[in-house]
């Protein structure tokens, strides 16, 4: 049998030789890992008029069919699963899909893998493989099979790529250690994520927020088991079909996606001697034109920190025409001890309604809490006076739980070309703490007693809905246009009580009642298209915002509304089958923040206080950048240059009130330029091995002219 060869743009063959033998200790061990067990109910009287790929498939040897063949339908572009389905055990199949191209990939235990191409086509709406041959293994010889591998980056439009799949620094992980592998980004000791050093990047599941990340996204990434992550898209300059909020940029974890018939799933467990532990469990079930899935996972963390601290305040006033300068420091030793725990439950029912139409409903709830144990040391010494030692110890407990319900439709009018989406979400959260702390003395100027009782109640409530429309005009010219709805209703309850004389009494300058809403529509427009080797995408995204801090104790509302536009431009260019360059531009929005509009007081320590701003003004920035990709045999190397400017940048600002008690607040001062280089690069030293570096240089610079 000739051996079939797929080549597409950007791909490397891989040739791999194992023994049946090896094969047999490899489905052992699949066996031991995850459940696959498929079962396809056979369809009775033949296939009919249908649109789609169907057919059957026989042993080249013995003409015998070869039951429950896999029928796998990958993209030529990147070679991702895109579809496909089970034969049944007369080794017939039949998958269900519109105009475009595929390539197919038959394989069956015992057998060599087969790619063959196919086109549909409105005027050729079915393609038929009859008898197909496949040809069984050589129990004496060696397997060949003939993999379409993709690059470890890629640029894709608005992203980069990094398809991390067969990454094996990464099996067994979780998705903190996948994003720790990927050139531009940091994982910090506490889980936070930052993209070329700047914090408050966005992270997406699947191109969605999700309830799974809530209040901490750094414990949810620990929840999802990296053998579940297909790529990662790392957009540092989004385009207009994004969100405009966040100056930093968005990661976009995409999981695997399934589309096999019958039983699948994985089980998995992971524990550190770093006291850290949980697992997963990810099951479906697919019967006809339904699929039922279900996910659950567990985890359990224990951290202990220490953190110090030394600050030096100089104040400088003219005395008697001689300049004085006086002195505060603060010295500061803070140890934490603490667990925390979360578990994740989801499942939901996915229907195929016709072969154009598809809908999607799932529930999520997640129930944690933690607890945390710390003793802070602090030394303040004022100007001319002599140190004053105290102590404080904590106790804090938290308890959180959220649900979430979601629901999708897709009609596709011509195939994955033509289609539109309609999603709904709503979510609601719950997050309590409740701490004591213990002061070693009062301070009444400060403003705490030797014991105080602090309970801060959070519920948030949140509905979206989203519609997208693509329409592949041709080949490789497409529009896309959307509209998005957004509503945040935000409630904060922090209730304060001080121990004075064994007396227990209402902090009335910390203690405060918040409701706070946000609105946010948006509509965008899209264009793109190719021109031999030149490629480009345009886009204007427009987004209308108001927002409502309410405070129960003082009847003050703040209301704001403002309206911008975000335009982006991407060009790239292939300069050949090995290199791709591209430039973008975008514009981006960072919000303030509920917490950053509290004008009331919230407690740092005794002697430092938040107090947030209901005048922030959101920050707004213009984002450059020249990135370029240079393809090698097993070598992989991206440079980038990027400049952005930002305005009206928030910034915490110190001042200094009685008795050396400091007060932070936000507030806009400055505009700030931020410009880097950045290397990255993926060797693939050997099959089991690849090695990832990357070098990021990069620098702001503020200006408070203004």
């Amino acid at each position: 049998m000739t051996d079939v060869v797929v080549s597409t743009h950007n791909h490397t063959l891989m040739t791999r030789y194992s023994t049946l033998g090896q094969l047999s200790i490899l489905a052992l061990l699949l066996t031991i890992c995850t459940i696959d067990a498929e079962a396809q109910g056979r369809r009775g009287g033949g296939f009919g008029d249908l649109q789609g790929i169907v057919g059957s498939v026989i042993n080249l040897d013995t003409g015998d069919p070869v039951s429950f063949v896999s029928v796998t339908l990958l993209n030529p572009k990147d070679s991702a699963a895109i579809g496909g389905a089970n034969g049944d055990v007369n080794g017939r199949f039949r998958v269900d899909v519109g105009a475009g191209d595929y390539i197919v990939r038959f394989s069956a235990i015992g057998y060599q893998q087969a790619f063959e191409n196919v086109t549909l086509t409105e005027d050729k709406k079915m393609h038929m493989f009859r008898q197909y041959e496949l040809a069984p293994m050589d129990a004496y010889g060696d397997e060949v099979v003939v993999e379409a591998e993709r690059p470890f980056v890629e640029i894709q439009g608005d992203k980069r790529v990094f398809n991390v799949s067969n990454d094996l620094n990464v099996k067994g992980g979780n998705a903190e250690e996948v994003l720790e592998n990927i050139p531009s980004l940091e994982v910090d000791v506490d889980g936070n994520v930052s993209l070329r050093g700047s914090e408050g990047v966005k992270i997406l599941i699947d191109g969605r927020e999700s309830i799974l990340l809530g209040l901490n996204p750094a414990d949810a990434l620990k929840q999802i088991p990296a053998a579940q992550i297909e790529n990662v898209e790392v957009i540092t300059n989004p385009s207009a079909r994004y969100e405009a909020e966040g100056t930093s940029g968005i990661i976009n974890i995409v999981l695997k996606k399934n589309d096999r018939s019958g039983w699948s799933g994985s089980f998995e467990a992971n524990a550190s001697t770093l006291e850290t532990y949980g697992g997963s469990a990810n099951l479906k079930y697919s019967f006809g034109d339904v699929s039922v899935f279900g996910v659950y996972s567990y985890s359990n963390r224990n951290r202990e920190r220490e953190i110090t601290s030394y600050s030096e305040y100089y104040e400088r006033y003219l005395e008697d025409n001689q300049e004085v300068v006086d002195t505060t420091i603060l010295d500061q030793f803070d140890v934490n001890d603490g667990s925390r725990y979360r578990n994740f439950l989801s499942g939901g029912v996915e229907w195929k309604l016709s072969r154009e139409t598809s809908l999607t409903a799932s529930y999520g709830r997640k129930i944690g809490g933690g607890e945390r144990i710390g003793t802070l040391e602090m030394m303040q010494q004022l100007p001319r006076e002599e140190p004053v030692y105290s102590t404080r110890e904590n106790t804090e407990d938290e308890e959180e739980t959220g649900n979430e319900v979601v629901l999708a439709f897709r009609h596709e009018f011509d195939g994955r070309k033509h289609y539109l989406d309609i999603e709904a979400d709503y979510e609601d959260e719950y997050d309590q703490e409740i701490g004591l702390a213990i002061n070693d003395r009062a301070d009444s100027i400060a403003g705490y007693g030797i014991e105080q009782r602090i309970d801060q109640l959070e519920q948030e409530t949140e509905f979206s809905l989203d519609a997208d429309y693509v329409y592949t005009i041709a080949e490789d010219t497409q529009l896309e246009a959307g509209f998005s709805y957004d509503h945040e209703d935000m409630s904060s309850d922090y209730i304060v009580d001080d121990l004075y004389d064994e007396e227990w009494e209402r902090n009335t300058n910390v203690s405060n009642n918040l409701d706070y809403k946000e609105r946010v529509v948006a509509t965008y427009l899209m264009y793109s298209g190719k021109l031999g080797d030149f490629s480009y995408q345009g886009g204007l995204r427009a987004e209308n915002t108001e927002t409502q801090v309410a405070l129960e104790q003082t009847n003050d509302v703040y209301d704001k509304s403002y309206f911008h536009l975000f335009p982006s431009v991407f060009l790239g260019y292939s300069i050949n089958q090995n290199n791709e360059l591209q430039v973008s531009y975008s514009r981006r929005i960072r919000r303030p923040g509920y917490r950053s509009m509290n004008p009331f007081t919230s407690y740092t320590n005794p002697y430092r206080f938040w107090t947030g701003n209901p005048d922030l003004e959101p920050e707004l920035s213009n984002s450059y950048e020249l990135n370029h990709v240079w393809y090698m045999k097993d070598l992989t190397l991206t440079t980038g240059v990027y400049y952005r400017f930002t305005e009206d940048v928030m910034q915490r600002i110190t001042e200094f009130g009685e008795n050396g008690v400091s007060y932070i607040r936000p507030k806009n001062l400055s505009d700030q330029t931020s410009y880097g280089v950045e290397l990255s690069t993926m060797w693939k030293a050997t099959d089991w091995w690849n090695i990832i570096g990357s070098v990021d240089f990069f620098a702001s610079e503020l200006d408070g002219g203004n």
